[in-house]
């Protein structure tokens, strides 16, 4: 297995303890001086306990995704294989193999017909399977290194793959053809996420920015600032709104595309961030990492929600189910965890008495 893809399994490239005591005092001081009416919109139920998914004693995780109808969890495996579970299943209903190596990545077509996964450095292909019996439907060959991220566009035609060969390639999703190298860096690149709106594609890696380019001209967008660590997984909101990135110095980075990416930071963890992921009505964020905690952002406000804890290892993966009632993470504990959302607050349909 490999342990020479940019990051290995036990920590991320960048790494450096995070400002911890302020984190916790800054968060103490919040839960104090908050608003009694914004406290109410927090609801005193605890978490149910998640359901524990496993492959295997010595198998971790490195990604997982829900399928766009959220009938299917995947997850990528250290021992080379894709497992599929049925959602609210805790047996693993279908090992896909044919990888060589670690599986990096997952991520479903917009359509649920397809699902493409990336290997690690010994074999850096991307497979795609036919979702309705499974079966590998080709190879693509071409990167030199751990695929890192793999994302399709909106309407599937489309898929982008983040390699540590330091390029993002994109592929047609339809002929199974290499179509270009959209950027080529001088750094791993360890994310990649289309905008919603089929306008934007963002990446991240090692040189610490998240770099914005125009899909129609693939033109880039000058980063606004170089941050010291790398960054990791990126995600970009479902009103394109935001993209978010994890990063080593246990942050998470946030930009408004539309101001042509000012980060702010939001900071609460202890380690790297190797995951993010926003709810599919954009309420949400989840962020992920080192520290075997997985943080609930609330989107509108950019405030903590809840701290969500159990896992005994790294978390190199988070997905909401496209409902928003679950949270999968999955960890370098041999576990997945599948988080019940219902602890959240709803939205507020109530119309405001005037």
């Amino acid at each position: 297995m490999s342990v020479r893809a940019g990051y290995g399994r036990r920590s991320y490239p960048g790494e450096r303890l995070p400002f911890g005591l302020a984190a916790v005092v800054g968060l103490l001081v919040f839960s104090a001086l908050a608003a009694p009416a914004a406290r109410a919109q927090v609801p005193n139920t605890e978490p149910s306990p998640p359901i524990i998914l496993r492959a295997g004693p010595k198998v971790d995780f490195l990604d997982v995704a829900f399928s766009p109808d959220g009938r299917w969890l995947a997850a990528g495996c250290t021992d080379t294989a894709v497992r599929i579970w049925p959602v609210g299943h805790r047996t693993s209903a279908r090992s896909l193999t044919g990888h060589r190596d670690d599986v990096w990545s997952v991520a479903f077509s917009p359509d649920g017909r397809l699902l493409a996964t990336g290997g690690g450095t010994l074999d850096p292909t991307i497979k795609i399977w036919d979702v309705q019996d499974w079966h590998n439907v080709t190879t693509l060959a071409g990167h030199r290194n751990t695929v890192r991220a793999l994302a399709f566009s909106p309407g599937g035609r489309y898929l982008a793959s983040a390699s540590s060969d330091h390029s993002v390639r994109l592929w047609d999703a339809l002929t199974r053809q290499s179509l270009r190298i959209v950027s080529e860096e001088k750094f791993a690149v360890n994310g990649v996420s289309f905008s919603t709106d089929g306008r934007w594609l963002a990446e991240a890696g090692d040189e610490g920015s998240i770099i914005l380019l125009e899909v129609v001209t693939w033109r880039r967008v000058p980063p606004s600032r170089i941050i010291t660590s790398s960054l990791h997984k990126v995600a970009i909101s479902p009103d394109s709104r935001w993209v978010a990135a994890g990063s080593g110095d246990g942050t998470v980075e946030v930009c408004e595309i539309a101001t042509g990416c000012q980060p702010r930071f939001l900071r609460g963890h202890k380690r790297a961030v190797g995951a993010v992921a926003f709810s599919s009505d954009g309420r949400w964020l989840a962020s992920g990492g080192g520290d075997k905690r997985i943080r609930l952002w609330d989107v509108s406000k950019w405030t903590p929600v809840r701290t969500l804890t159990g896992h005994t290892g790294t978390i190199h993966g988070l997905a909401f189910s496209p409902d928003g009632k679950w949270l999968a993470s999955a960890g370098e504990d041999q576990t997945i965890r599948v988080w019940d959302l219902q602890f959240l607050p709803k939205p507020n349909t109530k119309k405001a008495i005037r």
